[in-house]
């Protein structure tokens, strides 16, 4: 196969609305991350940490999706098409940094399921399924530094190891499904707006955070299977 670069506007484009979307949604995170502080005096100190811990993640994934614009953009303008690279060290990054967002993200709420359930099995299932994909997300991640050397070698790295990339992104949004669908049980069942004043609209609110946060652990996932396909 003719190797060639990102720059064809299916691949450009979709890279460019990803790395907007992603930058967003940081925005979002960032906010979020400062009313929790403004009110995290009386929390404990192992949540803060780990709010802490996922604002940073959330900003080297931000900073690691510019470079890669930059890179594809200005430092490769004018190489020629045979020699243009597929691949960097910063986008090589994202899935790093994407891995362990959703890690984090993901580990939280199987948390709080088993707090809410009272039983090993469904944070158990979660467990499980977090472990396959923390996996495959660190396999992605060391595969992707590796192939960087190589460059330009076309589209190698993503026609040989694709698949992990399917496969981690199938394991995540069925375990962000199976924890969506937990909470909502175990929410309305603890809940119940007959026994507790105000309880439908704190469950609606607990629901929308839930997909929230999912959706915004995955968008770094997105984005890279956006940047790491080809036409």
């Amino acid at each position: 196969m003719v190797p060639y670069g990102v720059d064809t506007p299916p691949l450009f484009g979709v890279l460019e609305i990803g790395a907007f979307v992603a930058i967003f949604l940081f925005g979002v995170v960032a906010l979020q991350g400062y009313i929790f502080w403004r009110s995290a005096a009386d929390d404990r100190w192992w949540l803060r940490v780990l709010v802490g811990a996922l604002l940073l993640f959330e900003l080297g994934h931000t900073i690691a999706t510019c470079h890669a614009i930059y890179f594809f953009t200005v430092i490769q303008a004018g190489t020629a098409e045979l020699e243009k690279s597929a691949n960097s060290y910063s986008l090589a990054m994202t899935p790093v940094f994407e891995t362990l967002i959703t890690a984090v993200v993901q580990g939280f709420f199987t948390y709080r399921i088993f707090l809410l359930s009272g039983s090993k099995l469904i944070p158990s299932i979660c467990v499980v399924l977090g472990v396959g994909r923390l996996v495959g997300g660190l396999t992605m991640a060391v595969e992707a530094f590796n192939n960087v050397p190589m460059q330009p070698d076309g589209f190698y790295y993503q026609d040989t190891y694709g698949w992990i990339i399917t496969t981690a992104l199938d394991i995540g949004v069925v375990l962000d499904v199976f924890i969506t669908l937990s909470l909502c049980f175990y929410i309305r069942r603890l809940y119940d707006p007959d026994n507790m004043p105000g309880g439908d609209m704190l469950f609606d609110r607990l629901i929308l955070w839930t997909i929230g946060m999912s959706f915004d652990s995955h968008n770094g996932e997105i984005n890279d299977i956006l940047f790491q396909k080809q036409d």
